[in-house]
């Protein structure tokens, strides 16, 4: 059975039983109030991503690890539809973001190319950690 998801650990009868009658006006702002809700939660878990794509790829570094891992891509981006399938959300759009989210991260994390360097220096190894750019702030 595929159930509706309409937010961490709602279900739509559940969430239909609890805000039972209200006036039209009441209701509507408690919509507004969860969308809310859910975009603060939204940006707060991907600010927590960044923040933990920036220590993954200093760890990386330290150990002589390469920054970028295609085969590992390729299983978030696979997770992240089996895990919308099981909860009703579009695969295609999950797919979508984490694709996003995957690029998004590497370019936060990994150092800008130095211009005029050989194309056979990786740049990851080109910078110190400290000196990379990060334009992520979190809490």
């Amino acid at each position: 059975m595929r159930e509706e998801w309409l937010g961490p650990g709602e279900r739509r009868g559940v969430v239909a039983a609890r805000n039972a009658p209200r006036s039209s006006a009441a209701e509507f702002e408690a919509y507004r109030h969860r969308i809310e809700l859910a975009d603060r939660l939204l940006l707060e878990a991907v600010a927590f991503r960044f923040k933990t794509v920036g220590q993954l790829m200093d760890w990386k570094r330290l150990h002589g690890l390469p920054c970028e891992d295609p085969a590992q891509e390729k299983v978030v981006t696979r997770r992240a539809r089996s895990w919308a399938s099981k909860i009703g959300f579009d695969p295609a759009l999950a797919e979508e973001l984490l694709k996003l989210l995957i690029a998004e991260g590497k370019r936060h994390s990994l150092p800008e190319p130095i211009p005029g360097a050989s194309a056979e220096v990786e740049p990851e190894s080109a910078l110190p950690p400290s000196s990379r750019k990060r334009s992520v702030a979190v809490p």
